[in-house]
């Protein structure tokens, strides 16, 4: 009975890649939640094919702690921070979030950028960034790597799956994340990025407490609201 309805299934789904059988809202919904793409692209191909999100320059906690205990009491929970080398994209961050194999992705180009020629703006945006992993984000497994791609070298971000950006042919695995979150340079991509590694340096490494969860949750409830 259960091989005959997955091959059913199987020829339903065959069926709409054909254009002989019509998505359904409900199989648009499954798809996109086994292979974490835009069901609505699916249904309607409006949109691009999956989710992405800007960190922005301080709006990020609802990415890194979306709910407390569904990050921090999972061991499957990890965050890729992927640095882009070379194009036109060079010095963007690129952050895969993977939670019991749901992935998501989040990048970063406008608030601050990993490269030399930032302005004071930039420099405090990244600044308040590494101090919020470090001191805010302690518990959550962090690794980080350089991302270069000579053939494909703009991330067509929406337009691939998270695990895409993490193909070992285009990253290799750098230490310049923990690297900047104990003061050390990161690189000779980064060399403009001193006084605010000696701030760096100085502060605690720690995590959120439940009440600056509630807050922050709370403040990213009123802006998405207005």
């Amino acid at each position: 009975m259960g091989y005959h309805a997955t091959m059913a299934r199987t020829a339903v789904v065959l069926g709409c890649l054909d254009g002989r059988e019509s998505l359904t809202f409900s199989m648009a919904n499954r798809i996109g939640e086994t292979f974490n793409c835009n069901s609505s692209w699916l249904y309607t191909g409006e949109f691009s094919p999956f989710h992405v999100r800007s960190l922005g320059s301080r709006n990020y906690q609802s990415f890194f702690l979306p709910d407390t205990n569904e990050v921090a009491d999972s061991s499957d929970a990890r965050f890729h921070f992927i640095r882009v080398s070379g194009g036109s994209c060079d010095g963007t961050l690129i952050v895969v979030r993977s939670i019991r194999n749901c992935y998501s992705v989040a990048y970063e180009s406008t608030g601050f950028m990993l490269k030399n020629g930032m302005r004071s703006g930039g420099l405090g945006n990244l600044k308040r960034f590494i101090l919020f992993l470090k001191t805010k984000c302690e518990n959550l497994p962090m690794l980080s790597y350089t991302y270069q791609d000579d053939y494909h070298a703009d991330p067509e971000f929406g337009q691939h799956h998270p695990l895409y950006y993490l193909r070992s042919e285009v990253v290799s695995s750098r230490d310049w994340l923990f690297n900047m979150m104990t003061g050390r340079q990161p690189g000779s991509w980064l060399s403009s990025f001193g006084d605010e590694l000696e701030e760096i340096a100085k502060a605690p490494f720690g995590k959120a407490t439940p009440v600056e969860n509630k807050i922050a949750e709370s403040a990213e409830e009123i802006r998405h609201n207005n």
